[in-house]
């Protein structure tokens, strides 16, 4: 089953979103392209530490859910190495 949706982007804080989402799944899912993205991914997690909960509620949530995967995938590449 395959699902496709549209979306508008109100804002481009929405698109970096959805980009780092991007690069988190396949990190996930792929330890070798988490390992080409590491520096990318702390990068990454500096800027969505900038996001404010009162300026941006919604997307501080995804932020902060980032966030927490991020560490996640380079906690696992530590502990491999």
């Amino acid at each position: 089953m395959k699902t496709e949706y549209e979306f508008s982007f109100d804002k481009p804080n929405q698109l970096f979103l959805l980009e780092v989402n991007e690069r988190v799944k396949n990190s996930i899912k792929n330890s070798e392209y988490a390992q080409k993205r590491h520096e990318t991914l702390k990068i990454d997690k500096e800027s969505l530490e900038k996001f404010h909960p009162v300026k941006n509620p919604d997307s501080y949530i995804l932020a902060q859910n980032l966030i927490a995967k991020i560490d996640y995938i380079l906690d696992e590449m530590l502990s491999k190495e």
